[in-house]
C-alpha cells in the first residue's frame, strides 16, 4: 500500500539549508558562482527527478548538466502556481525562465544581493522576507506584475518575446539575460506542464518464483513471458518465502521464515540482493506457515503465521519478536490448507484467507476477527498453486494461480469463478510462485 508525504507550507518555509549547486548571476556560467544558502520549495519528489535526469542534455544554457532534482521541484511549484490561476502556459515559460536568470531554479535563503531573496530574487519592496521565500507567493506576485504589464493575455502574444516580458517585470540591469535563457525555460515549464497532465501510473504488483533447492527468488518486471529481472540467492534450503514492503519505500521485497528445531525465525531483507537481512526474529512453532501484509494501513508490511494445526493467524504488526497484535480463528484445522494474505477490499488493510488446493477454493475474509467468509469461489483446478496481487493497479488484492503442468500463470482481475484476464508462461515446474510490486510501477 503506498503513501504520498506532503509537505505543508511550514516546511516549505522552514529555515534549512540544503546542499545545492552553486548559484549564477545573470550571464554567469553555474560553476563560477558562490554557493548560498537554500531552502526547499516543498520537498523533491520522484518526477522531480527523473524530468531533471531525462532533460539535462536537452538543454542549451546556463542550467545545461546542472538541472537537479531540487531545482526541478522549484520550476514545479512555479508551474503548479500558473495551472492555478488558469493562465496558459506560456506565463510559465515566462516564471520559469526568470527564476533560471535570477536563482537557477533555487529557493535562496541568504541576503547576498541587496535585500533580494526567493526563487526571483525580489527585493524587499515585494514583499516580507517569508512572502517572499514562499514560491507560490512569490510567482503569484511575479504573475500579478506581468499580467498589470501586458493586460487583456497580451503577455501570451508571441509579438512579445519571453526576454522582454521577464525584463519588463524584474527590471534588471542585465536585460539581455533572459532570452538567452528562454528557450530552456519553455523545455522545463513545457515538461513539467505536460507530466503534471499525465497521470501517474497506478502501481502493479507482478509475479516470481521462489527456488527451493537453490534458495533463490526469481522476480519478474512485468506479468508476461520473459526472463527475471531478478534473480539471487537468499536464505537457505528448507525455507519458506514471503514478500513485502517492510519500510514503507513503496517497494516489496523479499524474506524467508526458517523453521527451527524449537521455533521459527523470520529473515527480511529490504533489497533485491543476495546479503545479510535487515530484520531477522524468532515468530511461531516450526510447522507454522509464514504470511505478510499491512495489517493496521500504516503503509508498511509486516508478518504473520498461519497454524494448521488449529486453524489460527497470529499476525503481528511490528517486525520483532513478541505477542501477536491479532490471533482469531478462521477456517478449519486442516494441514493442507495454504494461507492468504491480501487487501480484498481496498481499504488500505491486508486481511487474510486461504486456498484449498483439494477443492481449488479461495475463502477470504475483511478482517481480522474470525467470522464469516466475505468471498468464497472455486477458480482453478487441482494441483494449482495459489499467488496473491494487485493485477491491474486499483488498490485491491486478487487471486491467480501458477499450474506446474503447463507453467502457466493466470492471474484474475476480480474474485470469483471465471476466466483468467492475464495468462503467460513462465519458469518451470518444481518451485513456488511469489507476488509484488518490486520497482514501485
Amino acid at each position: 500500500m503506498k503513501r504520498t508525504l506532503t509537505l505543508t507550507l511550514a516546511a516549505t518555509m522552514a529555515a534549512v539549508t540544503v546542499p545545492t549547486p552553486a548559484r549564477a548571476e545573470p550571464g554567469m556560467g553555474v560553476a563560477a558562482a558562490a554557493a548560498y544558502a537554500t531552502i526547499t520549495c516543498g520537498g523533491t519528489k520522484a518526477m522531480d527527478t527523473a524530468l531533471a535526469t531525462g532533460l539535462n542534455p536537452k538543454l542549451n544554457g546556463k542550467l545545461r548538466g546542472y538541472l537537479t532534482g531540487y531545482r526541478m521541484s522549484c520550476a514545479r511549484r512555479i508551474v503548479e502556481t500558473v495551472r492555478a490561476r488558469g493562465l496558459a502556459k506560456r506565463a510559465a515559460a515566462i516564471a520559469v525562465t526568470t527564476a533560471i536568470v535570477e536563482s537557477t531554479l533555487e529557493n535562496i535563503s541568504e541576503a547576498v544581493d541587496h535585500d533580494s531573496l526567493g526563487l526571483f530574487q525580489q527585493r524587499a519592496s515585494w514583499g516580507t522576507a517569508s512572502q517572499r521565500l514562499d514560491p507560490v507567493w512569490a510567482t503569484n506576485a511575479f504573475l500579478n506584475k506581468m499580467v498589470r504589464l501586458y493586460p487583456n493575455n497580451s503577455w501570451n502574444n508571441t509579438a512579445n518575446s519571453i526576454g522582454q516580458i521577464c525584463q519588463d517585470v524584474q527590471v534588471s540591469a542585465v536585460p539581455t539575460a533572459y532570452q538567452a535563457q528562454a528557450s530552456d525555460g519553455s523545455t522545463i515549464a513545457y515538461n513539467i506542464w505536460d507530466a503534471l497532465n499525465t497521470p501517474p501510473a497506478k502501481p502493479v504488483d507482478t509475479v516470481g518464483m521462489w527456488n527451493a533447492a537453490g534458495h533463490s527468488f526469481h522476480l519478474l518486471a512485468a506479468n508476461a513471458a520473459g526472463n527475471s529481472r531478478w534473480a539471487f540467492q537468499y536464505g537457505a534450503v528448507g525455507d519458506l518465502p514471503v514478500t513485502g514492503d517492510w519500510d514503507g519505500n513503496g517497494k516489496d521485497s523479499v524474506g524467508v521464515f526458517r523453521p527451527g528445531t524449537d521455533s521459527g525465525t523470520f529473515h527480511l531483507s529490504n533489497d533485491l540482493t543476495s546479503g545479510t537481512s535487515d530484520y531477522a526474529f524468532a515468530s511461531g512453532l516450526p510447522t507454522d506457515l509464514p504470511l505478510a501484509g499491512d495489517w493496521n494501513g500504516d503503509g508498511k508490511d509486516s508478518v504473520g503465521i498461519y497454524r494448521p494445526s488449529d486453524g489460527t493467524f497470529h499476525l503481528r504488526d511490528a517486525l520483532s519478536e513478541g505477542s501477536s497484535t491479532y490471533a482469531f480463528s478462521f477456517g478449519p484445522d486442516n494441514t493442507n490448507l495454504i494461507p492468504l494474505a491480501g487487501d480484498w477490499n481496498g481499504d488500505g488493510k491486508d486481511s487474510v484467507g486461504y486456498y484449498d488446493p483439494a477443492t481449488s477454493r479461495f475463502t477470504l475474509t475483511n478482517t481480522l476477527g474470525g467470522g464469516d467468509a466475505d468471498y468464497t469461489y472455486v477458480y482453478g483446478r487441482a494441483g494449482d498453486q495459489p499467488v496473491i496481487g494487485d493485477w491491474d493497479g486499483n488498490g485491491t488484492d486478487t487471486p491467480g494461480l501458477y499450474r506446474p503442468d503447463t507453467t502457466q500463470f493466470l492471474l484474475k482481475n476480480s474474485h470469483g469463478a471465471g476466466n483468467a484476464t492475464i495468462t503467460f508462461t513462465g519458469f518451470s515446474a518444481g518451485m513456488t510462485p511469489v507476488a509484488g510490486d518490486w520497482d514501485d510501477r
